[in-house]
C-alpha cells in the first residue's frame, strides 16, 4: 500500500537455547537442512534463515528497507558449535547475527 510501513523484527536465534541452557543461540546450526526437518516440529516450528537470506527475499520481492539494524551476536559463541558445512557459504559474522530489524514503506 503505498504510503504504509511495514517492519519487521527477527529473532535468528535458536529458540530452544532460550530455555534450554546447556546449548547457546547458534545449536541449531549444527544440523543439514535434512537432520533439521527430522527434529524440528509443528508446534513450535523454527526459521533458521540467517540475515543475509532476509535481505535477498526483500530484494526479489522488491521491497524497499527504509531502515535495516542488525545486534552482530558472538562470534566466539558461534565457534563453540561445530557448524555444519551447509551453513559455510556465510561468513562467521553472517553466521552470528543474533536479531535483526527492517522497516520498509511503501512507495506512492
Amino acid at each position: 500500500k503505498p504510503g504504509g510501513v511495514m517492519s519487521h523484527f527477527i529473532d535468528l536465534s535458536d529458540h530452544f537455547a532460550h530455555f534450554d541452557h546447556s546449548i547457546n543461540i547458534y545449536n541449531f546450526l549444527r544440523f543439514s537442512e535434512a537432520e533439521w526437518n527430522l527434529i524440528d516440529n509443528v508446534i513450535q516450528p523454527q526459521n533458521r534463515w540467517r540475515w543475509p537470506q532476509y535481505k535477498v527475499l526483500y530484494h526479489s520481492l522488491e521491497i524497499p528497507v527504509t531502515e535495516e539494524q542488525v545486534r552482530p551476536g558472538d562470534v566466539s559463541r558461534l565457534r563453540e558449535v561445530p557448524v555444519h558445512v551447509e551453513w559455510k557459504r556465510f561468513s562467521e559474522e553472517e553466521l552470528a547475527v543474533s536479531h535483526g530489524y527492517l522497516v520498509s514503506v511503501g512507495r506512492g
